[in-house]
């Protein structure tokens, strides 16, 4: 099984926790953190959407190991992530343009977004990730080399898409 895929999708949950906890931090600044907050939420958002596509194609090799897959539980975790990322486009929008949107419009998103992605990683950390490595350990090689089934490779990790701060 390649786990560096699998560790990678946890340290992304890592990173994203992070930036919410300094999220956190701004929100109780109000007006004064709206600068913070707006660069917070563009790292965000670059952050989710790695994650959304090393998510996707780790999924992709599972389905593609199993034949079949389990669409209704990958959909659910998909539609969710395109809920916090509507959020970060809302937050990332209104924080730029303090002149179009008071930081009482403000709040209600990264009150939402606070708590919506929080969920979705224990959710993803409960549910989809030991689901993931159960597939992926059920495939591997039978020669026990430790190395990744066909199409499971290190193209699934894909850090470049990461940022930092």
């Amino acid at each position: 099984m390649n786990r560096r895929a699998m560790e990678c999708l946890r340290e992304d949950h890592e990173s994203l926790r992070e930036l919410l906890m300094r999220l956190d931090v701004r929100l109780e600044l109000g007006e004064a953190a709206r600068p913070a907050i707006h660069e917070i939420s563009l790292v965000l958002a670059a952050q989710l959407r790695g994650h959304v596509q090393r998510e996707g194609r780790l999924a992709v090799a599972c389905s593609r190991l199993l034949g079949t897959w389990n669409a209704q539980t990958l959909a659910r975790f998909a539609v969710d992530h395109h809920t916090d990322q509507a959020y970060l486009r809302v937050i990332t929008r209104c924080a730029a343009k303090p002149s179009r949107c008071a930081f009482a419009a403000l709040r209600p998103s990264l009150n939402g977004l606070r708590v919506s992605l929080r969920l979705h990683m224990d959710q993803q950390e409960t549910e989809l990730f030991p689901f993931l490595e159960e597939m992926l350990d059920r495939h591997r090689q039978p020669s026990g080399t430790g190395e990744p089934p066909a199409g499971v490779n290190g193209s699934l990790i894909g850090r470049e898409t990461m940022v930092y701060t």
